[in-house]
């Protein structure tokens, strides 16, 4: 049987698969709408049959008839052609940047020099993103300052909340002025989603994560993310710092490590550190030597412009294809061609 959905947005329509629910049969066609529970309780999911008709995983059939019908996208599946509308229903890519004013809930300190910010967003309809993008803080005088969302979609969804890892630069005054901005003030405003290296669509492919220092924040939202999403194919997070202290929240990839399908390689990069008995040296080369166990990966890269085109070099020279290289730093600060 040879279905199609429209969106009452849009004139095209688009094929669909009987035996995958509507949510299932939208994020194979590249659209996205939030979800959580995928068992039709947490209403997110939510769309409107304007026509045609919807099993339930239960059994009951829905039938839109002169009054449109209310239903959860994860539980339902395509009896017929069908059109819907869903306020939040985004095509591929397409998230509206949206101003917010969030309240401070908690600065936590981690480390000598990393603080852990955990934002609330005001009540109501909340923004999108995609896991791996990252927000602009907004200073006093009207200065942005970028900082990676260190949480998954889903916490923002359940509970409102937005994680940053900010990083305390000694003798820097926009540091200072970062720091007392979160720690002194009630309320501060962002600016989000911004940053093309993400997950919108999770490949279905193992997923490597390369992380400096605090660019750890960038890879924990997206494995948080394919978490979530019971991404079942393998996860490898290698996270180098200079010196074994500079690890903060060291316990959350471990713990990641015994319950999930994740591996943790930790590298310190300062080899002559007394404290540290595992691998050590650049980051890429850690990756470069696991290259036979890593076949066909995605590759997620965050941290300094020379970090990230050495660790791309590298991968490429490898045999590694470009395309499965992923970096903010790529839009940020482009090679001279």
């Amino acid at each position: 049987m040879n279905l199609r959905l429209r969106l009452t947005t849009e004139q095209a329509s688009v094929p669909l698969d009987s035996s995958l629910t509507l949510l299932e049969n939208l994020r194979q066609q590249g659209y996205q709408l939030p979800s959580s529970c995928r068992n039709g309780n947490c209403y997110i999911c939510q769309a409107t049959l304007v026509r045609g008709e919807v099993e339930l995983r239960q059994g009951e059939r829905i039938t839109a008839g002169k009054q449109p019908q209310t239903i959860y996208s994860c539980i339902s599946y395509p009896r017929s052609d069908l059109e819907i509308t869903a306020e939040r229903l985004r095509r591929a890519g397409e998230l509206s940047m949206t101003p917010l004013a969030c309240q401070v809930q908690s600065t936590d300190r981690l480390s000598h020099d990393v603080y852990r910010v955990k934002l609330l967003a005001p009540a109501g309809t909340l923004p999108e993103f995609y896991a791996g993008q990252y927000l602009m803080l907004e200073l006093e005088d009207g200065q942005q300052c970028p900082f990676s969302i260190a949480s998954a979609p889903v916490q923002l969804a359940n509970s409102r909340e937005l994680e940053l890892h900010i990083q305390h630069a000694a003798d820097s005054e926009i540091s200072d002025r970062i720091l007392q901005q979160v720690q002194q003030r009630s309320v501060v405003r962002i600016h989000l989603p911004q940053g093309n290296c993400h997950l919108q669509n999770i490949p279905q492919t193992p997923l490597v994560f390369l992380a400096a220092g605090t660019g750890f924040a960038q890879m924990k939202g997206m494995i948080e993310h394919c978490l979530d999403q019971q991404h079942l194919l393998p996860l490898h997070l290698y996270w180098g710092v200079r010196k074994v202290e500079h690890f903060y929240l060291s316990e959350l990839p471990h713990r990641w490590a015994q319950q999930k399908s994740v591996t943790f390689h930790p590298v310190v990069s300062d080899d002559k550190d007394a404290d540290w008995d595992g691998r050590s040296g650049a980051l890429h080369h850690a990756v470069v030597e696991d290259l036979t166990e890593l076949k066909g990966a995605h590759f997620y890269i965050c941290g300094s412009p020379q970090m990230v085109y050495a660790s791309t070099d590298d991968l490429v020279a490898a045999g590694v294809p470009e395309d499965h290289i992923h970096s903010d730093v790529f839009d940020y600060a482009p090679r001279e061609a």
